[in-house]
């Protein structure tokens, strides 16, 4: 019985759809009067979003987006108390409440602002762009201007007209848009003179390629614009580092690839290269800032135990054969050791309590000289002794000597390289085990 209710649950719950995705702005109503100058709780529910999501709030009238009086709240708070700013007098207004990403919206009523009894007219309007009662700008980004590029290299001239009267100082911060959008912005100028230029330096920064603004602001505050969307683009190059040329790495082995950036190239593609083909891609669009990259070095099946000479190209990822300057020297991708242990003990007939002592060979039956490792010495598959085990060169064979009081039960395992310094292409012949005495 317990079971056919647990499936008509799921049936049920099967049959519930999902919520849809939405804000709802309680507050400011439709029809509201909001003093300027008076703290007004903007409030809003939502259903089908977690309560983490991040929402900005915006101000509008009728139809224009006036700017972001508020970004990146969690939406699980559900209200903001705004102290309404400086704005034009009148009706028509509205603040939609938005998640970061765009996706889920809510429009409040429209309503009207007016002004505090004893205030003086507004001189400004907008949290971005402010305007004085004659409609004309206080302050305008004249440059850079829209569809202008920029690269990190070169100075970035930003200029502005201002009206008079403004604070004789002002801040310029960098902000970027879309993907990677930075939202507190980047400051390029904490003060510098209102003179309406200012020549900013990318070298130090090296952002990101992109699409950004230049904000410019009044250090009082009381005015601020912002300039048209111009590029960043993609600039600089990257010099391989390592490997240079004539090592000789073990197949299988890691090895770190390095190099050096300039400019604001984004990521990086290794490619090992046999004969100058193309063999094996190591790694994609690995972050260039690193200057670092571990890769495996493995030899190509059909060399046959030949040395084989092999060159690393690194190059900016997209860039195509344009990379083909960052193209180390030869180097080799040599064969691996392979360890294989034989082990004997004496006496053959020896009695419960006897020392037997165990003669281990370890071959290395590999072409290049193994790394110096451990051997592990089991006892009814518990390790009873561990002993290290030397490097040995192609074709030779290192002897070992370990003792061992006899004990019914007793299974003996050699095992060498547990901990796998050496990369062999047969692990199989590096264990050696054998029933000395049973019950």
């Amino acid at each position: 019985m317990k079971r056919i209710w647990t499936i008509f649950l799921l049936i049920l719950l099967a049959a519930v759809p999902a919520v849809a995705a939405s804000i709802t702005v309680i507050t400011p109503a439709a029809n509201d009067n909001l003093v300027i100058g008076v703290n007004k709780p903007v409030t809003w529910t939502y259903a089908g979003l977690p309560n983490t999501t991040k929402i900005k709030i915006v101000l509008w009238r009728n139809g224009s987006n006036l700017g972001v009086i508020i970004q990146d709240l969690g939406i699980g708070q559900g209200s903001y108390d705004w102290k309404v700013g400086t704005y034009p007098v009148g009706p028509g207004y509205s603040v939609r409440v938005r998640t970061m990403d765009n996706s889920v919206s809510g429009f409040s009523g429209s309503f009207t602002l007016s002004d505090k009894p004893g205030n003086p007219p507004p001189l400004i309007t907008l949290p971005i762009k402010m305007f004085p009662a004659t409609g004309q700008p206080c302050m305008a980004v004249t440059s850079p201007k829209a569809g202008d590029s920029a690269d990190p290299f070169n100075i970035v001239n930003v200029k502005w007209t201002k009206a008079a009267g403004l604070d004789p100082n002002v801040s310029i911060t960098l902000r970027r848009t879309g993907k990677g959008a930075m939202l507190g912005g980047v400051t390029l100028a904490a003060s510098t003179e209102n003179d309406g230029h200012f020549g900013w330096d990318p070298t130090s920064l090296i952002p990101a390629p992109g699409v950004y603004r230049i904000h410019v602001k009044t250090l009082d505050g009381k005015c601020e614009a912002v300039s048209d969307e111009f590029t960043m683009n993609e600039t600089g190059g990257i010099e391989l580092l390592s490997p240079k040329g004539g090592e000789a790495w073990e197949n299988g082995t890691f090895h770190n690839v390095t190099w050096k950036r300039w400019g604001n190239i984004q990521t990086v593609d290794i490619l090992l290269n046999r004969t100058s083909s193309h063999y094996q891609t190591l790694a994609q669009g690995v972050d260039a800032k690193l200057g670092t990259k571990a890769c495996a070095f493995e030899r190509a099946s059909w060399d046959q135990g030949a040395p084989c000479h092999y060159t690393l190209l690194l190059k900016q990822s997209g860039s195509g054969a344009s990379g083909t300057a960052n193209v180390s020297a030869c180097f080799q991708i040599t064969g691996n050791p392979d360890l294989a242990v034989s082990a004997s003990f004496t006496p053959t007939l020896p009695n419960v309590g006897t020392n037997l002592t165990f003669t281990i060979k370890v071959e290395n039956k590999g072409v290049v000289r193994s790394q110096p490792c451990q051997g592990d010495f089991y006892v009814n598959g518990a390790v009873d002794q561990a002993f290290p085990v030397p490097a040995i060169d192609p074709g030779a064979t290192a002897t070992v000597s370990r003792i061992w009081k006899l004990a019914c039960p007793g299974t003996v395992k050699i095992i060498i390289d547990p901990g796998q310094v050496n990369v062999e292409p047969d692990k199989a012949n590096n264990v050696w085990e054998k029933p000395i005495c049973t019950n």
